[in-house]
C-alpha cells in the first residue's frame, strides 16, 4: 500500500484519491505536492474561472480586467498590459485595498490575482489559496472551485 504525506495529511493511493477530493484546499495541497500547480497557464485559467463564479459581484472596471487576463491566456494580451491593469486596479481600490470586510474589495483583489504573467512556482500554492479566499469572501463557491481544479489541473 502506498502512503503519501501532503501538508500534514496522510492519503492512500494518491492516483485514486485525488479524484475523490471534494475540498478545494485539500485538492490544492495535493496538486502542489505533485507539482501540478506549476503550470502558469492553468493557474491563470483557474483564477479567471473562479472570478467568473462571482462575476456579477465584480465592479465593472475589474470585469474588464478579468477579460484582459482571459485574453492573456489566449495569447491576445501582453505582460505589460497585465501590469498596467494591476496598477490601475490597485489605484481603483486606493485606501480601501485592505478592507477585507468589503465584498467589493475582495472581488477586485480576486481579479488582481488573475493579472500576474508569471507566478514563481514557490508562490503558486499561496496564490491559489488567496484567490479562493478572496472569491469565497464575496460568495461561497468551494464545491465549484474544487470542480474547476479537477477540470483544469
Amino acid at each position: 500500500m502506498n502512503y503519501f504525506c501532503l501538508k500534514g495529511e496522510l492519503l492512500l493511493n494518491l492516483g485514486e484519491s485525488i479524484d475523490e477530493l471534494s475540498d478545494p484546499i485539500s485538492l490544492a495541497d495535493t496538486l502542489e505536492s505533485t507539482g501540478r500547480l506549476q503550470d502558469h497557464g492553468k493557474l491563470i485559467t483557474f483564477a479567471c474561472a473562479c472570478c467568473r463564479l462571482i462575476y456579477d459581484k465584480i465592479p465593472e472596471t475589474a470585469q474588464k480586467s478579468l477579460v484582459l487576463a482571459e485574453e492573456f491566456v489566449k495569447g491576445l494580451a501582453s505582460t505589460n498590459q497585465l501590469l498596467d491593469e494591476r496598477v490601475r486596479l490597485w489605484r481603483f481600490l486606493g485606501k480601501e485595498s485592505c478592507d477585507f470586510s468589503s465584498a467589493r474589495v475582495n472581488a477586485v483583489r480576486a481579479v488582481i490575482c488573475c493579472l500576474y504573467a508569471d507566478t514563481p512556482p514557490e508562490e503558486a500554492y499561496n496564490s491559489v489559496l488567496s484567490l479562493m479566499e478572496f472569491c469565497n469572501d464575496v460568495e461561497q463557491h468551494r464545491s465549484q472551485q474544487c470542480a474547476l481544479m479537477h477540470q483544469i489541473f
